[in-house]
């Protein structure tokens, strides 16, 4: 269940249903289920920067998959704790645990499971500059992906290959791949996926000269964050400041207010559909 929290935006939900289950001992038969608990509710728990208790629940989780020699929930495991610390900016520290994390999805010959793998380290790639190598990593996480059928992981590549584009000064680029992730993510009802995909766009406008639908999507992603209990990492919070800035130094005051407020009152849906129309 806790993917189906996590893709649908229900955090907190699913968070509340798993830490009950967790705090009653007795439901939880045994160390298998109670090790799938803990490292579910840690993912959602990273979702929505609660940093400290993510990690408490991997760590905890990792030792009951370790010993009941469950390699690919070791994997798991290892995974929320790498994308804790790469949140952290301990780049360091993350890259040790993703590549043990694809370590052992390698050794079970998992394909999904490696993919998510590559996918980490192409965001690790990212925030450390190296652009050529998160590129590398992503298109092979996006090959795989489409080859297994898999469309949130393609649409999770679609979406971080955009942010590399942008990163790289392709704004063209960025918008084909960030339409093809928000198209996905929209027919997924994603809504945790797609919010990403709007903050991006409203990057991609500002990029394009267009300032109030930037601030038109920035307003929305903000309350449709704040709704779902999902902020920013802190890893994009300096990004995300500088688009806001950029954007507001391009309007007059009442205009830039006005095009945040009209974002802000916008459902997810109509949020997607503003990202998605044509510059």
């Amino acid at each position: 269940m806790w993917y189906f929290w996590f893709v649908s935006g229900r955090l907190g939900e699913g968070r509340g249903w798993l830490d009950a289950l967790l705090a009653d001992t007795g439901s939880v038969g045994s160390a298998q289920v109670r090790a799938e608990s803990l490292v579910g509710a840690s993912w959602l728990a990273f979702c929505q920067g609660d940093y400290d208790e993510a990690s408490a629940q991997a760590k905890e989780g990792l030792i009951l998959y370790e010993e009941l020699g469950n390699k690919r929930g070791c994997a798991a495991a290892l995974t929320t704790l790498g994308c804790v610390a790469m949140s952290r900016g301990a780049y360091k520290r993350a890259r040790p645990l993703m590549e043990e994390s694809l370590a052992l999805r390698r050794e079970e010959g998992d394909r999904r499971e490696i993919a998510t793998s590559l996918n980490n380290l192409g965001n690790l790639a990212l925030l450390e500059g190296d652009y050529t190598r998160a590129h590398t990593l992503l298109e092979e996480y996006l090959s795989i992906s489409q080859a297994l059928g898999d469309r949130y992981a393609s649409a999770t590549a679609f979406q971080t290959l955009g942010v590399v584009a942008l990163a790289q000064g392709d704004v063209v680029r960025a918008r084909a791949v960030l339409t093809e992730a928000l198209t996905l993510r929209r027919s997924l009802g994603w809504a945790y996926g797609a919010i990403e995909d709007v903050e991006s766009m409203a990057e991609v406008a500002c990029a394009e000269g267009r300032p109030r639908q930037a601030a038109r999507l920035l307003g929305a992603a903000a309350t449709l964050r704040a709704t779902m209990q999902a902020p920013l990492r802190p890893t994009e919070r300096a990004t995300h400041e500088r688009i806001v800035g950029t954007t507001r130094n391009a309007l007059s005051a009442e205009t830039f207010e006005r095009a945040w407020a009209e974002g802000a009152a916008l459902s997810l849906d109509e949020a997607i559909a503003a990202a998605l129309a044509p510059a």
